[in-house]
């Protein structure tokens, strides 16, 4: 199934905020235009304009939710937006990613080391930008985040191919590496002068439980590979669809090299059957649910709609990926 590389809607349904995370994508013109290597500027445009944009809007609204925002906030969103970007740099070599949002990955197109060497500039280029508009509190916040991150990527490496991953180990997993970076997004974007302000929790736990929901989901939509692209399961990162149907089969079932046609299908064919689909859905909208209570102290029905679009595209983009799963059944996968 492919990832397509278009804005989720509710982006395209508000157009004033569509307008400041373009402020965030000009700020990311104006970066790589400092760089005075033509070759770089080539390589690194192939993902810097590209994408949902989901991180930077969620900065973007939660600068807005106590009724008031700043100049640095476009900045900011952009120095989030960047660690996305690097990660997708680094993703492409560690994954082995040959397509990516429906185009020739990076570590396709230039090679590993290429890959790296931008994943490393956009990180760098990104602290950069928070060194000049971030006060001490933001700074500690993002180099915490990139510490996550990488705790997250290590503890999924380490358990790859592992047949006794347990739910709980798997949502450690994917705190470390995707909620924390939504967290940031959020935290980032919040203002408030107060030391102990209970709204920064709030704002904290909002992110971090929308990171999961959202994580779930994508990891639901890469389960198993159709066409060109590869899956999560033949790299032996096992998410939460395929550990429920591990705890949910009698027999040995092992990976080797890759799946095979009939393994797709038993692995299909058990989740619908046991309605272990459901219970992935249950779980991205408990995750979701949380996220959204922790926004009830604000007064902000604006933005408070906008982030409740966010989580209906969320909840709704993962029962389309389980109806193109069934779609598959009765053909050659």
């Amino acid at each position: 199934m492919n990832k397509g590389s278009n804005r989720m809607k509710f982006l395209t349904e508000n157009v004033w905020l569509l307008k400041e995370v373009e402020k965030c994508n000009l700020i990311l013109i104006e970066e790589l235009k400092k760089e005075r290597l033509k070759e770089v500027k080539n390589i690194l445009d192939h993902y810097y304009f590209k994408g949902k944009k989901l991180r930077p809007a969620i900065t973007c609204l939660c600068s807005r939710l106590d009724g008031k925002s700043s100049n640095n906030i476009p900045f900011l969103a952009a120095s989030v937006e960047l660690i996305h970007i690097a990660s997708l740099f680094h993703d492409d070599v560690v994954d082995d990613t040959v397509i990516r949002r429906n185009e020739k990955s990076s570590k396709s197109r230039y090679g590993n080391i290429i890959s790296i060497y931008s994943g490393d500039y956009a990180l760098c280029q990104g602290l950069k930008i928070v060194e000049r508009f971030g006060n001490q509190k933001i700074k500690e916040e993002y180099v915490n985040t990139i510490h996550n991150m990488v705790r997250g990527e290590l503890l999924a490496a380490i358990n790859r191919f592992n047949y006794d991953i347990t739910k709980e180990l798997y949502i450690k997993i994917i705190s470390y590496k995707t909620a924390s970076l939504f967290q940031l997004s959020s935290l980032i974007g919040f203002h408030s002068d107060l030391e102990e302000d209970v709204r920064i929790e709030n704002i904290k736990k909002f992110g971090w439980f929308l990171g999961i929901a959202y994580q779930i989901m994508d990891d639901l939509e890469d389960m198993i590979g159709f066409e060109e692209n590869d899956s999560d399961l033949n790299q032996g990162y096992f998410a939460l669809p395929f550990i429920l149907f591990l705890n949910n089969n009698s027999g040995d079932f092992i990976i080797k090299n890759k799946l095979t046609e009939k393994q797709k299908k038993e692995i299909i064919t058990t989740l619908e059957k046991k309605k272990l689909f459901g219970k992935v859905i249950e779980e991205i909208n408990h995750y979701l649910e949380k996220s959204m209570g922790y926004l009830k102290i604000f007064e902000n029905p604006k933005v408070m709609e906008v982030f409740s679009s966010i989580s209906s595209e969320i909840l709704k983009k993962s029962k389309n990926t389980v109806k193109n799963y069934l779609s598959y059944l009765g053909k050659d996968i």
